[in-house]
């Protein structure tokens, strides 16, 4: 497809396929109807991406995350220096090809899984609103947005933003830009997102109090 006009056909279609099957599985709630939802789903938001490239405008596509926070209580928290910003939260489960070592308390009462992403060269980041229950009102609604991931985001708005306010600056060079990404997490009740470079995980296997514990360290280092 190489016109807008079939993008939108097709993403029509791809919406109206979900909407049946949703009714559907609502009905039934077997594995099999359930599968054939997410699999729907999963096209549509893929049709949402193909409009969203063809328009040039801003839209997110999955990241290869390894790790799945608890949907329903995650409890993430945010921790920043002018340096570093660290990310931890909940998790639901680890990928069984995780092969970082746990680092483990068990002197600890509550030992939870609980996840740490540390980005590098964060520029910036937000932290808060909106929750999974207005995810519509959000600008990436229709543009590849999914609930409960981990994503990044093409061609972003904040970080054009971001470099516009930077570029009247002596030494500014825009190839210094390309590196950097536009994250979005998903959670439950909020949603974090960043520019930054890169970022790396590790699982922690104790309380959240011995881990906060860490990450001050980490920061005041």
């Amino acid at each position: 497809m190489n016109n807008e006009n079939d993008l939108i056909k097709a993403l029509e279609i791809s919406k109206t396929k979900v909407d049946n099957s949703l009714k559907s599985s609502q009905k039934c709630f077997d594995k099999e109807s359930m599968e054939e939802y997410s699999k729907l789903y999963s096209e549509q938001l893929s049709c949402e991406r193909n409009l969203a490239k063809f328009r040039n405008e801003e839209y997110a596509i999955p990241i290869d995350f390894p790790l799945q926070w608890d949907t329903g209580a995650p409890l993430p928290f945010v921790f920043s220096n002018e340096n570093k910003t660290i990310l931890t939260f909940y998790l639901q489960q680890v990928d069984p090809d995780w092969d970082n070592t746990y680092i483990s308390d068990s002197s600890e009462e509550n030992i939870e899984q609980i996840a740490l992403v540390e980005f590098e060269l964060c520029y910036s980041f937000k932290f808060g609103s909106p929750n999974d229950e207005v995810h519509e009102g959000h600008p990436l609604y229709g543009k590849g947005l999914d609930s409960y991931t981990a994503q990044i985001i093409i061609n972003s708005i904040w970080i054009k933003n971001i470099e516009k306010i930077n570029s009247v600056h002596i030494q500014y060079e825009p190839k210094n830009w390309d590196d950097l990404n536009h994250y979005v997490f998903w959670f439950h009740d909020t949603t974090y997102e960043c520019i930054a470079k890169s970022y790396k995980t590790e699982v922690f296997q104790t309380s959240m109090k011995k881990l906060l514990t860490v990450i001050n360290e980490r920061l005041l280092k």
